[in-house]
């Protein structure tokens, strides 16, 4: 995308960080003059208001380098890791949440954990077995683009069955409902505490089996997660 649009990859994180000021400025209804090397803002202003008083939610992404952590809390914004269940950006997760709340104090800005997401991907079914027969619809595919297009290794050893792979280092939840509430649990654990995750779109499935996962989610595993059934059940015992 650098290539197509001339951009100077080696410039991305500074020219990041400079647009996000004015871009949050703006969105939050306010009138800005701003001049760097690469935009020239003149009483600049959006056409329209928006529609949440507070101003339109705006999180950085993040993976294992801090630089979005630090945008994040510099500018009091949310925070979105993504691959938050690879290994480098797992291990990474409690300090760029540390990182975020640093630079927010330095700045005057404060951090809320409840608008910090994070990203996985996730295939749910009635069982396990079901659940590895429905992945194999589309994962060679993704794999494929994930390596060759993303160029994001992956790890996959040779001659090792991708799925093994991806559920054994947790990578991604490839089970039931019970194995998606034990990797979040994971994640709060590694974390300290999150406001949401978000499930990576992978079609790995089809289109009936993806919904059904997030049925399967939806019915069994948010409930346990969120407890929200815990009256009820303490009236059952």
């Amino acid at each position: 995308d650098s290539y197509m649009q001339g951009l100077d990859t080696s410039k991305a994180r500074d020219q990041m960080d400079e647009a996000i000021d004015p871009l949050v400025r703006l969105l939050n209804g306010e009138e800005v003059t701003a001049k760097t090397d690469w935009y020239n803002l003149q009483k600049a202003q959006l056409q329209f208001v928006s529609y949440n008083e507070r101003g339109v939610e705006i999180a950085v992404a993040s993976q294992v380098s801090p630089t979005g952590a630090t945008a994040a809390g510099k500018h009091g914004l949310g925070l979105l890791s993504i691959g938050a269940t690879s290994a480098g950006a797992f291990n990474a997760l409690a300090s760029n949440w540390a990182i975020a709340e640093e630079a927010a104090k330095d700045h005057g800005k404060t951090v809320d954990r409840s608008s910090w997401r994070l990203v996985g991907p996730v295939h749910i079914a009635e069982t396990r077995e079901k659940a590895r027969e429905n992945v194999r619809h589309g994962l060679e595919r993704w794999i494929d683009y994930m390596t060759q297009v993303a160029a994001i290794p992956l790890g996959t050893p040779p001659g090792e069955d991708p799925i093994d792979y991806m559920i054994s280092t947790r990578l991604a939840v490839i089970g039931t409902p019970d194995d998606f509430v034990a990797q979040m649990e994971r994640l709060h654990e590694q974390s300290g505490g999150f406001g949401c995750f978000l499930s990576l779109d992978h079609h790995w499935a089809d289109r009936e089996q993806t919904k059904k996962s997030y049925e399967l989610i939806a019915r069994f595993a948010i409930p346990k997660i969120n407890q929200l059934n815990r009256n009820r059940i303490a009236s059952e015992k």
